[in-house]
């Protein structure tokens, strides 16, 4: 039983010129995008704790110091690059306890480094979103441990997202310059305002030099399902993507799982391939139990080339999860007053996104990295402390809560992102790099080329079709989309990454260098008069794609932002009547794109006197 509004709302001619849109004034909320596994209690003497955990189940945790391992994070923490310096900026519709947040970072010997909660309406106190929040804010630290964590929260109103209080919060405070962001509602469901709003918040962030991470979700091709809310175990709304990711401004995260070739050999070859990665001999904490790097495919639960089930799909599990892609393909449509009811269009795909693999389908397609977020198909997950007894040693004994679900890969890349803040500044939307990186460094990324993010569904729900398919999913009703392959593709995108060797080639890439310029007129005005602002973006050898942002020195600092605009033939403007009252700097920062480096104009000074 849901409650929405029953036609389109109409805004006063006096508030127009101040309002961009409204976001969706119903009741459906965002589902978060994590997966728990359940709880393990371990022995921190006779059990390896970091990064295995090594149980009667067999079950080999992937802890922070395992992490480093399989993304080749160590050396960037042996040459001081820990994210020192540097905000993440956390979003969630729960309030959390940091003191259990301080026993995950105590118990994995990470150093003490309290995290911030930041209220963005009313405490929402402690919701059935409390998982989410802290794997999150300890995911986001763990893999970078020097850097502040901001966790933003609020509750929800009647007609208001608390994830979207808590995301206008932290883009308009302009403090964090990595945002993560861990939940899904399909662009259907959004509907107008709700692509609308996201689509402007994180292209604020973008234009502001904040990097924002946003999971792709955790049902394949299938982004408007929700397997935990459903009967059954099959998807049945049929293909479509998270409308939170799917924007040109954001990086969305997929999901991986680790790969054994002898999945389903003889089990003598899969144990010995098990143990020539994992370490499994008895020692205390702190120690590292992965000893290299893991092939990957995509994390899929059903259809994955699973050692749990000898890559055999069940159809009687109880649930069905798999790393979520596609393409964008419903920002527009019938039904504007709430979610759509027919699609007419999607995001256009975004300059940035070209590459070996890329389709050529014109639209913005999901995801652009992956990480690992499986939930022990193949006896792994990521552990964290979330209850309140999670991570209390008492006579050698603890327990953690097994976890995974892109929002687990989502903070994990935050944390990455944060890294390179570290050592490179701001970055904005960092797909302009990423993408070039992996035409120009490609080591920089393990590029995976096998397995699908396939998921069951309904017979004779949308996009559903029986498969005749030599593998796994032969004899199926399947939402059959999409398979790994080389290059980039729609199940893991450009692949999971080598951290040090994407720093090491961060700034080898060839980007011109750009100039912007920035007029305002007139400079001294009355506060609430139209004022014209132009701002011209040229570089070396080509026209400059992309956004500018318009940044000033006004106090308080909240609301800094002045607004984004969108180049065209490099050059925007507009007529701004928002500019803050006061004597400030105004500057214009252009965030970059695939080619060409970011840039950021001489500042104007103005001077906006006191309405009468």
């Amino acid at each position: 039983m849901h409650q929405a509004n029953d036609r389109d709302p109409q805004i006063p001619l006096a508030l127009a010129p101040v309002v961009a849109g409204i976001t969706p004034m119903n009741d459906f909320r965002p589902r978060s995008d994590t997966v728990t596994r359940g709880r393990a209690t371990y022995n921190v003497l006779t059990h390896q704790a970091t990064p295995e955990w090594t149980q009667t189940t067999s079950t080999l945790e992937l802890a922070p110091d395992d992490f480093a391992v399989q993304y080749d994070v160590n050396p960037l923490y042996n040459a001081g690059v820990t994210g020192a310096g540097i905000t993440i900026g956390v979003i969630g519709d729960s309030n959390i306890d940091p003191s259990l947040v301080a026993a995950y970072r105590s118990l994995f010997h990470l150093p003490a480094n309290p995290i911030n909660v930041i209220l963005a309406g009313n405490d929402p106190g402690i919701t059935g979103s409390y998982g989410e929040a802290y794997l999150d804010v300890e995911e986001a630290g763990a893999i970078a441990p020097g850097a502040t964590v901001n966790f933003y929260t609020a509750q929800d109103t009647f007609v208001q997202q608390g994830t979207a209080l808590a995301a206008l919060r932290e883009v308009d405070d302009d403090v964090a310059s990595v945002l993560s962001a861990s939940y899904g509602v399909c662009e259907q469901t959004l509907g107008a305002a709700g692509n609308q709003f996201w689509n402007a918040v994180w292209e604020q962030a973008a234009a502001q030099g904040q990097t924002t991470l946003v999971s792709t979700g955790d049902y394949g091709a299938a982004g408007c399902d929700d397997i935990q809310a459903e009967v059954g175990n099959q998807v049945e709304y049929g293909i479509a993507v998270n409308g939170i990711a799917s924007t040109p401004w954001n990086i969305a995260v997929g999901g991986t799982d680790f790969y054994y070739s002898d999945y389903n050999g003889a089990f003598a070859a899969l144990d010995a391939q098990i143990a020539s990665y994992w370490n499994q001999t008895i020692t205390t904490l702190p120690s590292t139990s992965l000893l290299a790097p893991i092939p990957e495919h995509p994390w899929n639960s059903s259809f994955g080339l699973n050692v749990i089930d000898r890559g055999n799909y069940n159809p009687s599990s109880p649930l069905v999860y798999a790393g979520a892609g596609g393409a964008s393909g419903c920002t527009s449509g019938a039904g504007s007053s709430g979610a759509y009811t027919a699609c007419t269009g999607g995001y256009a795909k975004p300059g940035w996104q070209t590459g070996a693999g890329v389709p050529a389908d014109g639209a913005r397609d999901l995801p652009d990295v992956s990480l690992f977020a499986a939930a022990g198909s193949n006896e792994s997950a990521y552990p964290f402390c979330i209850e309140t007894t999670d991570c209390i040693v008492s006579n050698n004994d603890t327990t953690v809560t097994e976890t995974g679900g892109t929002s687990s890969s989502t903070p994990a890349m935050a944390g990455i992102l944060a890294l390179v803040n570290q050592k490179y500044g701001r970055q904005g939307q960092a797909n302009t790099v990423l993408y070039a990186l992996a035409a120009q460094h490609p080591s920089a990324f393990h590029d995976i080329a096998v397995g699908s993010n396939v998921m069951p569904c309904v017979p004779a729900s949308p996009n559903c079709v029986l498969s005749t398919l030599n593998d796994n999913t032969n004899g199926f009703y399947t939402l059959g989309k999409y398979y790994a392959t080389p290059g980039y593709d729609l199940a893991t995108g450009l692949g999971s990454i080598d951290a040090n060797l994407l720093l090491q080639f961060w700034s080898a890439l060839t980007s011109p260098p750009t100039t912007t310029t920035l007029t305002i007129a007139p400079v001294s005005f009355v506060h609430g008069t139209s004022v014209a602002v132009s701002v011209a973006v040229s570089g070396s050898g080509g026209t400059p794609t992309g956004t500018v942002a318009l940044l000033t020195t006004a106090t308080p600092s909240t609301n800094a932002g002045a607004g984004a605009l969108t180049l065209q033939n490099g050059q925007a403007s507009s007529n701004i009547t928002t500019f803050p009252g006061g004597q400030y700097q105004v500057s214009a920062r252009y965030s970059g794109d695939s080619r060409f480096a970011p840039s950021t104009s001489a500042a104007v000074a103005l001077n906006v006197s006191a309405e009468a």
